[in-house]
């Protein structure tokens, strides 16, 4: 359980004065925050309070969280330990860290991090998948015995994998630091955020350049029901570039705000249309899987017909039409005018879709003519 309790506004979590990047930010907020976290150091299951700080931007949206740690711990006490602040975004993405004017991170015997060191450091830590996250200190420590005749590839590819994920003889440090910039302070920060947004700052999320806070303003908003007009045009224009996991949070934000059948599909074919060629794939995969699609949405796919700019689109549009069997004038009359198409390929999709539905006297002749001068290749 996280417990997150606001302080009086201030800007000191640490000492007199803010950490460097803090101190640059005078014009804005910061405030204090109490949190209840875990971390390995503190003991198997056991939490500790500790204080967060938290600044906000001249709107008051949360920009980014900061808190000062331990670069390292270990039982015998020889480390070097020295006061490390750690950085986190709005929804707890560690971003960086900053060490006290003329302090260094030490490896083994004290040896100084090189600039090598440090950029490895920053790049663990930010690898939010690292095995530092699934395996303990002592696991990562303990020797990895091998035989000589009959080599072990697991247990090489497991001390490759540890090597990888840490820097070279600062094993403690990389650990204490990966859990504090990965674990239970994400979902504290996460958390936070969630507790105090508004619909604006929902909508700084909507237009992020950032994936990860755009996601969150959608599922935020839908968790909220946060439905009204303005609202759901916002959502739309977000997923109008195709991404995956756009299309995915939307498509399931749209449900939640219309229930409806008819409405939804009405949004979906708004969305058709306004998509480009990835967001349109992305659709039609997904109208494939629906048990049954609403006249309407077939209707206005029919009106795209003849818009599709490769074969993959096409042929998917029209296996979606021939799956609910429908037809219309209006599908058959586009269908025909992609027997122009400039890609041959096209065309004779179009040519196969069309010789099984009736046709007027007019597009029959036009079908007949495709028939005869392309008989090598039908």
């Amino acid at each position: 359980m996280i417990v997150l309790v606001l302080l009086v506004a201030g800007c000191d979590d640490h000492e007199e004065k803010p950490g460097p990047v803090f101190d640059k930010q005078r014009e804005e907020k910061l405030e204090q925050h109490k949190v209840l976290v875990h971390h390995p150091s503190f003991g198997k299951g056991k939490q500790q309070e500790l204080t967060l700080t938290r600044r906000l931007d001249g709107n008051g949206f949360p920009v980014e969280y900061g808190m000062w740690v331990d670069s390292v711990y270990c039982a015998d006490g020889r480390c070097e330990v020295i006061d490390v602040k750690m950085y986190w975004d709005a929804l707890g993405r560690f971003s960086r860290y900053e060490l006290p004017p003329g302090k260094v991170l030490t490896k083994s015997d004290h040896v100084p991090f090189t600039k090598t060191d440090y950029a490895k450091l920053d790049a663990l830590l930010k690898d939010r998948n690292s095995i530092l996250r699934t395996h303990s200190l002592k696991s990562l420590t303990r020797p990895v015995k091998t035989k000589k005749k009959d080599v072990d590839a697991v247990s090489q590819a497991t001390e490759m994998s540890v090597r990888n994920a840490v820097v070279k003889g600062a094993t403690y440090t990389s650990y204490n630091l990966w859990h504090w910039a990965n674990g239970d302070m994400v979902g504290a920060i996460e958390e936070l955020t969630h507790q105090n947004c508004s619909k604006a700052l929902l909508m700084h999320f909507l237009h992020s350049k950032h994936q990860h806070e755009v996601l969150f303003g959608i599922e935020h908003l839908r968790q909220h029901k946060i439905f009204d007009s303005n609202t759901v045009a916002a959502v739309m224009a977000v997923m109008r570039d195709g991404d995956d996991d756009r299309m995915v949070a939307g498509v399931t934000y749209l449900r939640a705000a219309f229930p409806d059948p008819a409405a939804f599909y009405k949004h979906m074919g708004r969305l058709f249309s306004d998509s480009n060629r990835r967001g349109q794939l992305h659709l039609l995969n997904l109208f494939a899987q629906e048990a049954k699609l609403p006249k309407a949405l077939y209707q206005h796919l029919a009106m795209q017909i003849q818009h599709c700019e490769e074969y993959f689109e096409l042929h998917l549009l029209l296996n979606l039409l021939e799956k609910g069997s429908y037809t219309s004038e209006t599908v058959l009359t586009n269908t025909a005018k992609v027997l122009n198409h400039k890609n041959f390929f096209m065309a004779r999709r179009a040519f196969w879709f069309l010789q099984k539905k009736e046709l007027s006297p007019e597009l029959k002749q036009k079908l007949k003519a495709f028939q005869e001068k392309h008989k090598d290749r039908l």
